[in-house]
């Protein structure tokens, strides 16, 4: 209970918060179930006496959790990014593995021109979710796309692809390699991509680079 009760102090703290308007996103922060806690609440509804008190304060903290992440959406529509950041600060305390928390907090602290604290800010989702692709793949889109430098984003894309993981993010992968001239490489990325079903535009990069590896090679003859 007293770490439940942090969370909520926390929250009320929230009020004296600045608003910083920035360029709206293209889309509002997704909505995301945190956690089963409320489970072994609800499914003793009926007898409420089986219910343990970590069970009920498991489930008003994953019900709290949620609330909260589902309420970013209202601020953002109003432009409150201040509130939408500190928001996401305190569920990733209650839900380390709320990746999307960390990615849309992130976005708005780089649109807002406090890129440094948006690194650092995934840099923590990171070290709480190290075992899927997901925020490999996001440090390596903040650095190539954000910050337009794909030679820091290669590491992350590389890691990220030895996880089950999307074609975005092999298209992220081939891109920083060709951006940083490792055209062979590139190659394989999108020859791997091309082998993901639904993926139509593998094919096509992957010719264009192989004919951009050919006029390279036909220079040397």
């Amino acid at each position: 209970m007293h770490q439940l009760m942090r969370y909520v102090a926390a929250i009320g703290m929230m009020g004296c918060t600045t608003i910083a308007l920035a360029a709206p996103h293209s889309a509002a922060p997704a909505k995301r179930s945190f956690s089963n806690h409320g489970a072994a609440y609800t499914s003793h509804v009926g007898n409420p006496a089986n219910v343990t008190e970590a069970q009920a304060a498991n489930a008003i903290l994953a019900n709290t959790l949620n609330e909260l992440f589902t309420g970013c959406d209202k601020h953002f529509d109003h432009g409150e990014y201040n509130h939408v950041i500190n928001m996401s600060r305190v569920i990733v305390q209650g839900d380390p593995h709320n990746v999307d928390a960390y990615s849309n907090a992130a976005w708005l602290l780089w649109s807002t021109d406090r890129t440094a604290s948006g690194v650092t800010f995934l840099k923590q989702g990171l070290n709480a979710n190290r075992s899927n692709f997901y925020m490999y793949d996001e440090l390596g889109q903040f650095y190539w796309l954000h910050l337009h430098k794909p030679a820091l984003a290669l590491p992350y894309y590389e890691k990220a692809v030895t996880f089950p993981c999307p074609m975005l993010t092999w298209h992220g992968l081939a891109h920083c390699y060709e951006l940083t001239g490792h055209l062979r490489k590139a190659e394989a990325a999108w020859a791997h991509a091309s082998k993901i079903k639904g993926d139509l535009i593998a094919g096509v990069q992957l010719k264009r680079v192989r004919a951009l590896l050919a006029h390279r090679n036909s220079k040397h003859i």
